[in-house]
């Protein structure tokens, strides 16, 4: 399984790097609309599921674009 997480926060995403993801995504950068982000993330690997814990829209929206079919979209706000 692979895990990449998005963020806004620099030390978030280093220390999800240091508890072992494969690839961080630091929104901030990504400048291009959400669409593009998860055009993005998606190229880096695919998928299988997403766990959405800010409860931001524009997140659980991510979340959906760049799931495949039949996952797990959990969000608790």
């Amino acid at each position: 399984m692979c895990v990449c997480v998005s963020d806004i926060s620099e030390s978030r995403l280093a220390l999800a790097q240091e508890l072992g993801a494969d690839y961080t995504v630091d929104m901030r950068s990504q400048t291009d609309g959400m669409e593009a982000c998860g055009e993005y993330i998606k190229s880096l690997t695919s998928v299988d599921a997403t766990i959405e814990c800010s409860g931001a829209d524009s997140s659980v929206h991510l979340g959906v674009h760049v799931s495949l079919i039949h996952v797990s979209i959990i969000s608790k706000s």
